[in-house]
């Protein structure tokens, strides 16, 4: 029987350094065609994004590698494309470079290239719809064909269709054709009863035969497809036999129809946990341990807990069903509070309460007194929030162990010599990559660095951005002073040195984080930043100060 394995849980990880890369990865970088750098924004423009299988990394150094990949490609003076085996210098100052970490990949590194090996020489005839690129890349790692790229694109046609017999349907009723409209409405409303039992069916098949998909996004996909469907078919009887309209029923239905699955894809993005994961049953206390993430009923409420101490008691029949338990979490907001992280303790009884554990298996995680560690530092934070700061946030947050390179700083930023010398790109030479890698929100103390780019909300909403000079460590691990400049002023912008004093329990801060191989070294970026105080700001924005402080002069490259 297959393992199973899920094409939609992974992650999209931008490569910083050429270290990262290794045999039987899958991973991604622009189309050459029609790329291009948008200056102002600092961002790398691609149509489309091109998928391959490393098979083996030459020639490393830290921002360039020659990279043997499987993939789908036209080699030269040949116009068709063929999964074919190729080697390409690449430099991270041109080439922006993800791999996709999967959570539940069916194959070893080795297996994946030997699948890839296996379509070298086959008659496999490129389709940009049913076999390209992507769908290759995608079953050489969990056994089947896919492309996220082609999925979007007939979503946007879907809705496009939609909105079209929307269209129809209104012009149909202003000529007052109603035999017309009547036969329309008679087929396109058993045809969405058709196609909602077609969808159901299509992804159990998944999780249940193909073993494709995890229950996480089974359930996500059942969790679309029943509002979609359910809420459409409210709305068509609200019409019916509330405002009694009776021959633009189905435009109307259809018309909510496209604006609910853009509201649910929003919502969806906003509220939806970035790593699924399934929850287990606990029926035996002793399966729980330190540093666990449990799902908790207690007194009515749901809690997300992050375990820190656990005392059994034998049950009856030597089972172990009751305890006290100890565990840190996000308690939900109340009207008059907000939410806090607080530690309590349980009394437990699996007879009564319904726990469940959240199992972090196919991930890369903290041991378990650092999960403890990291969680204990985030008591008392007053700062819950729907979108991006919820009790299952909190724990995958304290869980979950970043792919980053193990080096003080975060990453292992690229040697000042290598920058200048390396080889220059064979796909995109004259191209920069994007600048800016991530926005992410400070948690700890420890999360923030001397030459970081940090935002901070100083009044309401309005924000500060600049370059950290110097931190001070204050009496707690949360509370801590630091020096930035940053452009002050909007007419006569003048460069200053501004001391906040933070509480990261209640003060939110956002670290931009620069791909370091388009940035000068942490030490340098503080001295350009200090030499410009006091002096006035040329700059409009406080992106472009930071970035003439921090970011490197462009320097194209020419192919050999």
């Amino acid at each position: 029987m297959p393992r199973r394995s899920c094409l939609h849980c992974c992650l999209k990880i931008r490569v910083e350094n050429m270290n990262m890369l290794k045999m039987g990865q899958h991973i991604i970088f622009p189309g050459a065609r029609g790329l291009k750098h948008i200056t102002k924004k600092g961002t790398q423009k691609k149509w489309y994004k091109h998928h391959a299988i490393i098979k083996e990394v030459k020639r490393r150094s830290d921002v360039s590698a020659d990279l043997v990949l499987i993939h789908f490609w036209s080699t030269t003076g040949n116009t068709k494309f063929g999964v074919t085996e190729t080697t390409y210098s690449y430099n991270l100052s041109t080439d922006e470079i993800y791999i996709l970490k999967y959570k539940q990949a069916r194959y070893s590194p080795s297996q994946v290239v030997q699948r890839a090996d296996s379509k070298q020489g086959n008659e496999t005839k490129y389709n940009i719809l049913t076999y390209n690129c992507e769908h290759l890349a995608t079953w050489c790692v969990v056994g089947e064909k896919e492309s996220m790229q082609v999925n979007n694109c007939k979503s946007i046609v879907r809705q496009l269709v939609i909105f079209i017999i929307v269209c129809a349907l209104w012009i149909l009723k202003m000529f007052h054709m109603e035999g017309v409209y009547k036969i329309t409405e008679f087929v396109l409303l058993p045809f969405s009863i058709w196609y909602f039992c077609y969808r159901r069916n299509y992804f159990i098949q998944k999780y249940k035969r193909e073993k494709t998909i995890c229950k996480a996004c089974l359930n996500l996909h059942l969790l679309d497809l029943w509002t979609r469907f359910v809420t459409t078919y409210i709305i068509l009887i609200i019409l019916k036999f509330y405002f009694h309209y009776t021959y633009d029923i189905t435009s109307f239905a259809l018309f909510y129809y496209l604006v609910i699955c853009n509201i649910i894809k929003l919502i969806r993005k906003k509220l939806i946990n970035s790593y699924p994961d399934e929850e287990r049953p606990v029926k035996n206390i002793s399966n729980i341990e330190i540093g666990d993430v449990i799902s908790l009923n207690y007194e009515g409420s749901n809690y997300y807990i992050i375990v820190t101490c656990l005392v059994s008691e034998t049950g009856t029949h030597n089972t172990q069903t009751r305890g006290k338990l100890s565990g840190i979490f996000y308690d939900s907001p109340c009207l008059f509070s907000s939410g806090t992280i607080m530690k309590q303790c349980f009394n437990l009884d699996l007879t009564m309460h319904n726990v469940t554990k959240v199992d972090y298996t196919q991930f890369e995680t903290h041991t378990s007194d650092m999960v403890a560690a990291r969680a204990q530092q985030r008591i008392g934070e007053k700062k819950w929030d729907w979108f991006s700061n919820r009790s299952l946030e909190f724990c995958h947050w304290a869980k979950f162990r970043e792919y980053k390179e193990d080096t003080e700083d975060g990453y292992s930023a690229p040697i000042e010599s290598q920058i200048e010398t390396v080889a220059s790109s064979d796909i995109c030479p004259n191209v920069r990559s994007s600048l800016l890698i991530e926005k992410v929100e400070a948690k700890i103390r420890e999360d923030i660095y001397k030459g970081d780019i940090v935002e901070i909300i100083s009044f309401g909403s309005f924000t500060d951005s600049g370059i950290v000079v110097n931190i001070v460590n204050g009496t707690q691990d949360q509370i801590f002073t630091m020096d930035v400049v940053l452009k002050k002023g909007f007419i006569r912008s003048v460069v200053k040195m501004v001391r906040f004093n933070v509480d990261l329990r209640v003060n939110r801060i956002w670290i931009h984080r620069y791909h370091p191989v388009h940035c000068y070294s942490r030490e340098k970026c503080i001295e350009r930043a200090r030499k410009k105080i006091d002096e006035a700001c040329k700059q409009w924005t406080q992106t472009r100060f930071i970035r003439d402080c921090i970011i490197r002069p462009w320097k194209p490259q020419k192919q050999d």
